[in-house]
């Protein structure tokens, strides 16, 4: 949904921009699958990944999966374990959230 929002002053048509966050927010998630299907995925590109807020998310929900089934679950003292530590996407939601609201004030204007 805030892909929408942050879309509409680039479309003249509402509509067409809701329908084009929808599909960029369902296609940002699904490149979060990469980090989960590849053994060695390269931890610098999973940074990068996470400046999608849907693919950070994704990150962070499989972490808190693998975390589950290795049975230490997602605590504090467990954030640095596992294939990308889930501190990661963490921290990046918290900068996604200033970057999206600096580029949504800037394209307002």
């Amino acid at each position: 949904i805030f892909f929408s929002f942050m879309l509409t002053p680039l479309f003249k048509k509402p509509k067409f921009a809701s329908t084009v966050g929808s599909m960029l927010t369902v296609v940002f998630g699904c490149l979060s699958l990469f980090t989960v299907l590849m053994k060695d995925f390269p931890q610098p590109l999973v940074w990068v990944l996470c400046l999608l807020s849907p693919s950070a998310f994704s990150i962070g929900i499989a972490q808190v999966v693998y975390l589950e089934a290795q049975g230490d679950g997602a605590v504090f003292s467990s954030l640095a374990n596992g294939p990308h530590p889930l501190y990661v996407p963490l921290i990046m939601l918290v900068l996604d959230c200033i970057l999206y609201l600096l580029l949504a004030v800037y394209l307002d204007q």
